[in-house]
């Protein structure tokens, strides 16, 4: 299905429900013959083995730790999240940032993962460049003042 087609059927969904919603698209496509069927786990025992690892991947992620920033007005606290996904011994899997820090190969892969990200926030604002460009300029005066951008 090509990105228009797919614009077209949400476009369709989005006038019969009123507003386009992830339950009205799982509402609409959950008739078989929908186009957008297949683009769902309709087995409810795979669906929830499938939510259940999404739980558990926030859970990780949800952990913090507090590190300390150097501002204009001295050090300040800061929390951030205290483990990063990475591939360690051919595995993906989640390690603490303090041992990510003392690997080289590691802390490659999180300069990485912040490149892209950095990628999918430039592309996702594309269409909103003066937005974009303020946002931007607030953050650095937001770092200007405080000496950091977290």
């Amino acid at each position: 299905m090509t990105n228009e087609e797919l614009a077209q059927h949400l476009a369709v969904i989005r006038r019969s429900s009123g507003s386009l919603t992830p339950a009205a698209v799982v509402g609409a496509a959950a008739h078989p013959t929908h186009p957008l069927h297949h683009r769902f786990e309709w087995d409810d025992t795979e669906a929830a083995n499938k939510y259940r690892l999404e739980q558990a991947r926030s859970l990780i992620r949800s952990v913090q730790i507090i590190v300390e920033k150097e501002t204009a007005r001295g050090v300040k606290q800061v929390r951030v999240r205290g483990i990063a996904n990475v591939v360690k011994d051919e595995v993906r899997q989640y390690v603490p940032v303090s041992e990510v820090k003392t690997d080289a190969d590691l802390s490659q892969q999180v300069l990485e993962s912040i490149r892209r990200d950095l990628g999918v926030v430039k592309r996702k604002y594309a269409a909103y460049s003066e937005l974009f460009a303020q946002a931007l300029a607030e953050a650095a005066s937001d770092q200007n003042k405080t000496g950091t951008l977290v």
